[in-house]
């Protein structure tokens, strides 16, 4: 099978994530996808060797559809953070790719969108309307 040209991953930027709920708040490292490319390749084209750190998707103006290939190899858990309040509104399974064709997503009104391995959510204790995560990405924009 031949492969689509595709960027080079891990992507170079990094984030912060800042999970606050009931028991507290936490941080963890995080990849950041900056440019329009690396938003809509997101983690397609990885193996689970390669997603070593949660991938966040971030919106840079909510108001605005932002799209994403969804050609995933290898099954990933997808966390929704609403535009404005930062609360956690969706956690979802995304499977790995059954076909040839190719499935892209839009997306608005979020402030970002992380992937993670499977049971990413549940190690680091997000859960769905009562979870609030916000980044730290000091030079995102430049």
């Amino acid at each position: 099978m031949t492969r689509t040209p595709h960027l080079p991953t891990p992507f170079p930027w990094r984030t912060t994530l800042t999970i606050r709920n009931e028991s507290g708040t936490s941080q963890i490292a995080a990849e950041i996808a900056r440019s329009e490319i690396e938003w809509f390749q997101s983690a397609c084209y990885r193996g689970p060797e390669d997603v070593p750190r949660p991938l966040v998707l971030q919106l840079g103006n909510p108001a605005v559809q932002h799209f994403c290939l969804q050609n995933y190899d290898i099954p990933l858990e997808q966390v929704l953070v609403e535009y404005g309040t930062h609360k956690v509104s969706s956690i979802n399974t995304l499977t790995p790719r059954q076909g040839e064709g190719s499935f892209i997503q839009g997306y608005a009104g979020l402030s970002c969108i992380i992937l993670g391995l499977p049971g990413f959510a549940k190690l680091n204790g997000i859960e769905i309307q009562n979870t609030f995560i916000t980044l730290n990405t000091p030079d995102y924009g430049q």
